[in-house]
């Protein structure tokens, strides 16, 4: 992680932390301060573990896991904005064994 990056971070956990902390909308009952910033903490100190260990450990494309979701994603946005029907027939596998369609959306896919 370069530098600016780790200031970024720090940046955003501080204003995430006040955010939590002065926000009445944000409490919960029965749970604490402490608790909600332990929480918080937790997160976003494993986004970061979770990049570093994406971007050195595994960073070949085909082998990590985190990568195909997120280009599976890229496609299934691409379908929700061009035929929703489409898109609602991929999310639900109600392809109808229309080859067709497995070709033009399933085939781009990292199944």
């Amino acid at each position: 992680m370069q530098s600016i990056d780790f200031l970024n971070f720090i940046r955003w956990f501080l204003i995430g932390l006040v955010i939590i902390l002065r926000l009445r909308i944000l409490r919960i009952e029965g749970v604490g301060s402490i608790l909600a910033v332990i929480a918080y903490s937790i997160k976003m100190t494993g986004t970061p573990a979770l990049h570093w260990r994406y971007t050195y450990f595994y960073a070949d494309r085909v082998t990590a896991d985190i990568y195909k979701f997120y280009d599976d994603g890229v496609i299934l946005s691409k379908i929700t904005s061009t035929n929703y029907t489409h898109y609602l027939k991929t999310l639900f596998n109600w392809s109808s064994g229309s080859e067709n369609f497995r070709i033009l959306y399933f085939s781009k896919m990292n199944l």
